[in-house]
C-alpha cells in the first residue's frame, strides 16, 4: 500500500476530498546544488493536488489523514495509460506502412490515428476505473483531528 499524508478539504457521502502536497526526492538527494530539477522545483514552488478518496475512517473537514492506494492497482493503471497509446501508435504505423507499400506519409497518418485511438481509450478506461473501488484511494486513518470551531454567542 502506498501511503501519503493529506488534509481533508470536503466530505460528501462516503467520500472525502483530500489535498496532498506534491513532493520530490530532491530534499534527500546529495546533488541538490548542481541539479536542474531541484532548481526548477524551487522556482515553481509547492503545488497541491486534490483527490477524492473513500472515507472509511469517518474523517471530517480539516483532519490530517493518511491516504493509501494499492500498489498493484497503481501499477496496472499506470501501465495501461502509458503503454496502450504507444502500442496503438506503433501498430498503426506498422499497419500503415504495410498497407501503403512503404509510403511514409500514410504510415505517419496511421500512427497518428493509432495514437488518437489510444487517447480515446484512456478516456474510456479512466471513466471505467473511476467507479471501481479497487482503484480508489482510501482514507486509512485520521492522524490529527481538526480542532472544533467554537462560536460564542451573547444573548441579552
Amino acid at each position: 500500500m502506498i501511503e501519503e499524508q493529506a488534509t481533508v478539504t470536503a466530505v460528501e457521502d462516503d467520500y472525502a476530498w483530500v489535498q496532498t502536497q506534491r513532493s520530490t526526492a530532491c530534499d534527500s538527494c546529495s546533488a541538490q546544488k548542481g541539479c536542474g530539477t531541484s532548481t526548477l522545483g524551487k522556482v515553481i514552488g509547492r503545488q497541491y493536488t486534490q483527490v477524492r478518496a473513500l472515507n472509511s475512517s469517518g474523517a471530517q473537514v480539516g483532519d490530517e489523514v493518511m491516504v493509501g492506494l494499492a500498489e498493484d492497482m497503481l501499477l496496472k493503471s499506470s501501465l495501461a495509460v502509458y503503454l496502450v497509446p504507444i502500442a496503438l501508435m506503433l501498430m498503426g504505423g506498422v499497419l500503415g506502412d504495410y498497407w501503403s507499400a512503404g509510403n511514409s506519409l500514410y504510415a505517419a497518418l496511421a500512427s497518428g490515428l493509432g495514437l488518437a485511438f489510444g487517447f480515446v481509450w484512456i478516456q474510456w478506461f479512466s471513466h471505467k476505473i473511476s467507479h471501481n473501488e479497487r482503484f480508489q484511494p482510501v482514507v486509512l486513518r485520521v492522524l490529527v483531528a481538526a480542532r472544533p470551531e467554537f462560536k460564542i454567542t451573547i444573548t441579552p
